[in-house]
């Protein structure tokens, strides 16, 4: 008898809200329940109650985890747009800082790729520049000695 009693505090203290409104809605439910149906004549007073009680319990132990299992996923898909938006802001800041370290005429050369839609630019010489070889830059042609194309 006594585990009995340790189970039940156990379980009551994991389960005590949705204990209680099982019971509540057990107690409603076998007040209002005509004794002449089947279920209630074939078992008996006290079942039927234990019977009412533990529907009641599954039903409300269902629609919480369904409910937690919502908020969760909510949660989840929330902090995934804000580590989205912090990622996105934290690789154009990247892109700004280099765009600001580059030298004038890299700023030109940038602008020219902007203006032609990235189409290839020829340049006399060897590249002088941090931008050609960037990880910005898709590839650098070289023809000849003379000419690059960008």
């Amino acid at each position: 008898m006594e585990k009995f009693w340790e189970v039940l505090k156990v379980f009551l203290e994991k389960h005590l809200l949705p204990s209680a409104i099982s019971l509540t809605f057990a107690l409603i439910i076998v007040a209002i329940t005509p004794e002449e149906t089947m279920l209630y004549t074939r078992l008996g007073k006290n079942l039927y109650t234990v019977l009412v009680f533990c529907v009641g319990f599954i039903v409300i132990e269902a629609v919480r985890f369904i409910g937690k299992a919502i908020w969760s996923k909510r949660r989840s898909i929330i902090e995934d747009k804000q580590l989205k938006e912090l990622q996105l802001k934290r690789d154009l800041e990247d892109q700004w800082n280099f765009v600001d370290k580059l030298s004038v005429a890299e700023k030109k050369m940038l602008m020219d790729f902007l203006h032609t839609n990235n189409s290839p630019i020829t340049i006399k010489g060897l590249p002088k520049s941090n931008l050609l070889i960037s990880k910005y830059v898709i590839s650098t042609n070289m023809p000849s000695e003379e000419t690059i194309n960008a």
